[in-house]
């Protein structure tokens, strides 16, 4: 098992180091940077900010792999997970938060579902929650240090404060079932912890790198804060992935995790809301 492990950690270096040199990646850079320019007078701080998101996504793209290969999560390549980039930037022109791929996802599941599509539901929800668990672990350690100048309107006058804006782009590389790949793996006979019907332990996978992006934003930039909104999507994403590992089982449970996993970020959302009016 040790052996497996250690194969999936080599090849996922082999595959961020890939995404490290691919345009992709520097795009998704330059648009942190841009992001930052934004609310950053000085050049350089928001060039220090972009530099020290992308270390931190690099960190929690070694851990999304990890989560991603002992659970077995082995996806389909499908035209819903090519729409549902598209549709979370359609849907943030109407609320920017809906960039989120919570909403993105719902959505696009939800579309398929009406139009009887075939669509892995589990694989999304399990690809949510998992992409969820590396943010509040970005927030809980790194959030407080993405605080930046900001201005508030009161009454006649603008007053300046601090708020939390962090974008963080993460390298990662998706399981993928391979035919006569080069760099295949069997995988160990404890595996998958995440048994869908059609994956086992004599499975074949290659590991397909992507790019993906994190925000977190807030107005309060109390350390406090920071690690309460931080447990809110940790508890937000443990419970979309148990509910994932039990719609395997029961099929119910898929729309059960599809309405949480809209409705669950949103009670996120009201709840950093309350929390910032409540104890301030």
């Amino acid at each position: 098992m040790q052996d497996k492990l250690l194969l999936i950690g080599q090849l996922s270096l082999k595959t961020i180091g890939t995404m490290l040199i691919s345009p992709i990646f520097w795009l998704t850079l330059g648009f942190t940077y841009r992001y930052y320019r934004q609310y950053e007078w000085d050049k350089a701080s928001a060039g220090k900010l972009a530099l020290a998101s992308s270390f931190e996504g690099i960190g929690a793209g070694f851990l999304v792999i990890w989560l991603i290969a002992v659970l077995g999560l082995v996806v389909k390549p499908s035209a819903a997970l090519l729409c549902m980039g598209p549709i979370s930037m359609l849907l943030s022109l109407y609320r920017p938060r809906f960039l989120c791929m919570s909403y993105g996802a719902g959505v696009t599941v939800f579309f398929f579902w009406l139009l009887h599509q075939p669509v892995d539901t589990v694989g999304i929800m399990s690809l949510v929650a998992i992409l969820h668990l590396a943010e509040g672990v970005l927030v809980l350690c790194f959030g407080s240090h993405h605080a930046i100048n900001i201005y508030q309107q009161s009454k006649r006058r603008l007053l300046p404060s601090r708020g939390i804006y962090c974008f963080w782009p993460v390298p990662i590389c998706l399981m993928i079932a391979a035919c006569g790949q080069a760099e295949a793996l069997h995988m160990p006979e404890w595996w998958p912890l995440l048994p869908l019907d059609t994956m086992n332990a004599e499975t074949v996978c290659g590991l397909l790198p992507l790019a993906v992006t994190l925000g977190y934003s807030d107005l309060a930039a109390q350390p406090r804060k920071i690690r309460e909104n931080g447990l809110l999507i940790l508890a937000y994403a443990l419970i979309l992935l148990i509910i994932s590992l039990a719609a395997v089982k029961n099929r119910a449970y898929q729309a059960v995790g599809m309405i949480f996993m809209v409705a669950g970020h949103e009670v996120i959302v009201k709840g950093r809301s309350w929390l910032r009016h409540e104890k301030t």
